[in-house]
């Protein structure tokens, strides 16, 4: 699609079908992971590249694995879109660190951004009102019927996808790459998911809005 397009990483399966029918297709491409990517420093070089997903990523984007630069790519962009749970934070690290290791200069070209879907609703009247995570929503004084999504799967509405990720209320966040983060990836993909979180949370900035 071009330099300004974007490809959606999405988490699973389920939660594709409503992404691909409240998406811009003329912008959004969309690939489903199917939960978790190999690790790509857990493995040896062959066993990732051979992976199937992870050939499905590279080749969706127009990457080539190891290049020094970055050739024409299919998509300029991509965009991690997972649940906003401790897997979810999984896959986002294992993205990072694949990009890390194959595609370093993806990530310091700023082309790597995270597409956040809401955790709350509340419908006033006709309205909807978006809340992306639980500091936001303990904090709204607005009265009404509030939905609490356990995740990408249950955002089976497709207006309510289309107005929270694609409207005027999208939070696409963009990754600033850093020596520190590039540092915590190598030293966080072994340890337990907990501290992944904690890591992808608060050590990673994703506080960037795509413009």
């Amino acid at each position: 699609l071009g330099e300004n397009s974007i490809l959606l990483l999405v988490e699973g399966d389920s939660a594709l079908g409503p992404i691909l029918e409240a998406r811009d297709a003329s912008v959004y491409g969309a690939l489903t992971l199917g939960g978790k990517i190999i690790n790509a420093y857990g493995h040896p070089e062959e066993k990732v590249l051979n992976s199937e997903k992870i050939q499905l990523i590279f080749g969706a984007l127009g990457i080539t694995p190891g290049a020094k630069k970055l050739g024409k790519l299919r998509y300029g962009r991509a965009a991690i879109c997972t649940d906003a749970d401790s897997d979810g934070a999984h896959i986002a690290l294992l993205v990072m660190a694949l990009m890390q290791r194959y595609c370093p200069n993806f990530l310091e070209e700023g082309r790597l951004f995270w597409l956040r879907a809401p955790l709350y609703s509340i419908k006033k009247g006709k309205k909807y009102h978006y809340y992306y995570n639980d500091d936001e929503f303990n904090k709204s004084t607005i009265k009404g019927e509030v939905s609490r999504y356990k995740g990408l799967g249950s955002l089976d509405n497709v207006s309510v996808v289309k107005e929270s990720m694609f409207g005027a209320n999208q939070r696409m966040e963009k990754l600033t790459w850093s020596k520190e983060a590039e540092n915590l990836i190598l030293k966080f993909m072994g340890e337990d998911i907990e501290p992944r979180k904690e890591f992808v949370y608060s050590k990673i900035d994703f506080g960037q809005e795509y413009e």
